[in-house]
C-alpha cells in the first residue's frame, strides 16, 4: 500500500475502513488484504446460503463480490460497517446465482405453524455440526441468512436489515421463524438418525 496503515491495533472494524478508503484510492494490495481477510468468512456464509450445491460456484462468487467491492468502493457512505456491506453484495450475487441456478420455489413452502411446540432448544446441537449444518441447509434462503450472520457472522439485527434490505422487525421475524424451523428440523434429524 502507497500510505502507512495508521490502524495497525487490533480493531478490525478500523482495519477494514483503511483497508476500503485505500481501494477507493486504487490501492490493489488493499484489495487482496481484504480479499484474504474475507474469504473464509464469505466462503462460510454463502455455502450456508447457497448449500453444497453451490460448493462449485464459491470461488467465482467470491471473486465477483471482491470485483463488486473493488468498482463500488466509492458508494460506501460508512453508515454502515464494511462487513455489513460486503455481506450484502455476497447475498444479493447469491440470490441472483441461486436464481439462476435453481427453483427454490419449494424451498420457501416450508413453514412453521403457530402451534408448533418444541422441548429443547436448537441452540443446544451447536455442538453437533453434521446434525445443525443438515438442518440449516433445509431452511429458506432467509431463515438461513438471518442464522448465518447472527450466529457464526456475529452481526446485529440492525446490521442485518441493512444487508438484507428489509426492516429490523422483518428480520426478528425471520429470525423467531427460522429458529422454530430448526428446532423441528434437529428434532426429526435425530429420531431418523436413531431409528435408521
Amino acid at each position: 500500500m502507497n500510505e502507512i496503515n495508521p490502524v495497525d491495533s487490533d480493531d478490525p472494524e478500523r482495519r477494514e475502513n483503511w483497508l476500503l478508503h485505500c481501494i477507493v484510492n486504487g490501492d490493489q494490495e488493499a484489495l487482496e488484504q481484504l480479499y484474504n481477510l474475507y474469504y473464509p468468512r464469505l466462503s462460510r456464509f454463502l455455502l450456508r446460503i447457497l448449500g453444497a450445491s453451490g460448493q462449485q460456484s464459491l470461488p467465482g462468487l467470491i471473486n465477483e463480490v471482491m470485483f463488486v467491492v473493488w468498482n463500488k468502493a466509492t458508494t460506501f457512505n460508512q453508515t454502515s460497517k464494511v462487513s455489513s456491506w460486503i455481506f450484502g453484495i455476497a447475498l444479493r450475487l447469491a440470490k441472483k446465482h441461486q436464481s439462476t441456478q435453481f427453483n427454490y420455489d419449494s424451498r420457501h413452502q416450508q413453514l412453521v405453524s403457530d402451534e408448533t411446540t418444541v422441548t429443547e432448544p436448537w441452540e443446544a446441537h451447536l455442538e453437533n455440526t453434521d446434525l445443525l449444518n443438515k438442518a440449516i441447509q433445509n431452511l429458506s434462503q432467509e431463515h438461513r441468512a438471518v442464522i448465518e450472520l447472527t450466529y457464526f457472522n456475529g452481526l446485529h439485527y440492525s446490521e442485518i436489515a441493512t444487508i438484507m434490505r428489509c426492516p429490523e422487525n422483518t428480520v426478528k421475524t425471520r429470525m423467531y421463524h427460522a429458529r422454530q424451523r430448526l428446532e423441528v428440523l434437529i428434532r426429526d434429524l435425530e429420531s431418523s438418525t436413531r431409528s435408521g
